[in-house]
């Protein structure tokens, strides 16, 4: 099929080579700052974590009846990053992408250098994570758009593949190198406590970023659009002509790929937040740890294992040219992890550490299939692609929003229940049962996986014709 379709269409790289000659298109550049902003903004969806313990002390909370509250400081970000990202998303066509990265980082540097404020309110902190996550929001979409604008198949297809890295690449920035970064400041406790440096710290790589992209991408980047130059090249069909002037988010929701792709992140998301929120606190609890060496042990399990997880299934997504294959193995991988965490847990925290590990892999290797599956739907373009990204992380990020909370809820329900005493065993036992019914919606994210229909280079004429030439 490739071979006649090759000989049927131009070529597709010479052609692009021609559009883009005389357009000033500093790729390199675009492709640094989207990473580097991006990657510091996923590291602070969980930069909270690592502190908490000195955030205990700090603001006066109380480590067992306040865990609602200790977990609000990861899943707050949500409830402003979710209508952020689909406000962005609606507005992208209007401003263009290159204002709405600007936006982006401008708003994440506010949210996180608020900690500086001279001030011991835990709700202040939570408003400065609140005004991080409207930045983080706008962000979603303008990565989607610019990876369609911006960037070729392959290109797109590389950039998609370290996309998926972030999240996890960001858990490791958080658990390993902010609190590298907070012990070297120092601290007391007092106003000066060295966990503000750690948290804050990359607030002012953002306003590099920011300072950075104002002045290297120019305004009339948006003038480019290689995804539409594409369709034009190859001659798009009817169904996809229809399919391009649809509305995005009318499109999204009619289409089945981004429906089964959004309840299995749906399932992931609520993991990933509630594991990311009580990895150490579980590790210190227990497996007797300190802190240090929880949270170190949580940055190996958890993105050490999800970058390793995603560079796999970037691999062998491009090596095979499926993706279905791929997202099933890794949901089933995910909920034998959790499984084996809590079945082992009383048996010793290396069962925790394995069982986390394998999520991590499985939660990691999804994500380059993930984020690519959208941008080789048919009739797709930069403005449905952005609008697929923000309904998939929106959404995902609801169960962000409540899952820690639902989570810790849960957890002194379940110490309640047992009858347990004794601070260290109520948590362990409370953390773990929390951990695992929270985890059985894998089965639900399973069962979506298998309704998906391929979209990559195997996939056959059904599916986008671009990707079957540019592969």
């Amino acid at each position: 099929m490739m071979e006649t379709l090759n000989n049927s269409k131009p070529n597709l790289n010479l052609a692009l080579d021609e559009y883009l000659k005389g357009r000033k298109l500093p790729a390199g550049l675009i492709a640094a700052m989207l990473l580097i902003g991006s990657l510091i903004g996923f590291a602070h969806n969980t930069s909270p974590a690592p502190f908490i313990p000195q955030m205990i002390d700090f603001f006066g909370l109380d480590s067992v009846r306040d865990q609602p509250l200790i977990n609000a400081s990861m899943s707050v970000i949500f409830a402003s990053t979710v209508p952020a990202s689909l406000f962005a998303a609606a507005i992208e066509s209007r401003i263009g992408t290159r204002v709405l990265f600007t936006l982006a980082m401008l708003v994440t540097a506010i949210g996180v250098l608020m900690v500086f404020i001279p001030s011991d309110s835990y709700t202040l902190f939570l408003a400065g994570r609140i005004i991080y996550g409207v930045g983080f929001g706008f962000n979603i979409p303008a990565l989607g758009s610019a990876f369609m604008k911006w960037f070729r198949p392959k290109g797109r297809q590389l950039m998609v593949t370290m996309n998926g890295v972030l999240p996890l690449l960001g858990a490791l920035v958080s658990y390993a190198g902010l609190p590298i970064i907070g012990a070297a400041a120092g601290g007391d406790g007092g106003m000066s406590a060295g966990w503000q440096m750690g948290y804050g710290f990359t607030g002012f790589i953002v306003v590099v970023v920011f300072v950075v992209w104002f002045v290297g991408v120019r305004k009339n980047v948006d003038d480019i659009n290689i995804a539409v130059e594409e369709e034009r090249i190859l001659g798009a069909d009817s169904s996809e002509q229809g399919a391009r002037n649809e509305n995005p988010f009318k499109w999204a929701f009619k289409t089945n790929q981004i429906k089964c792709l959004l309840i299995a992140f749906i399932c992931d998301f609520c993991m990933y937040m509630y594991i990311a929120t009580i990895m150490p606190i579980w590790l210190i609890n227990a497996g007797g740890m300190d802190e240090i060496t929880a949270n170190l042990w949580t940055a190996i399990a958890f993105p050490v294992f999800g970058v390793a997880g995603t560079i796999i299934g970037g691999v062998v997504m491009n090596v095979s040219g499926r993706r279905k294959p791929i997202i099933v193995l890794c949901q089933v991988i995910k909920l034998v992890g959790f499984i084996i965490a809590c079945m082992g847990a009383d048996s010793g925290s290396v069962w925790i550490i394995a069982g986390i590990a394998l999520f991590g892999l499985g939660n990691g290797g999804w994500m380059p299939p993930l984020f690519l599956m959208p941008t080789e739907i048919r009739g797709s373009d930069s403005s449905k692609v952005a609008t697929s990204y923000s309904i998939l992380m929106s959404s995902g990020y609801i169960m962000g929003l409540i899952s820690p909370i639902l989570g810790g809820a849960l957890s002194n329900g379940l110490i309640d229940a047992s009858g347990i005493t004794g601070e260290t065993m109520q948590l362990a036992y409370g953390l773990k049962w929390s951990v695992f019914y929270l985890g059985l919606g894998h089965i639900v994210a399973i069962i979506a996986s298998l309704k998906l229909k391929e979209t990559g280079a195997k996939a056959g004429e059904e599916n986008r014709i671009s990707y079957s030439i540019a592969s």
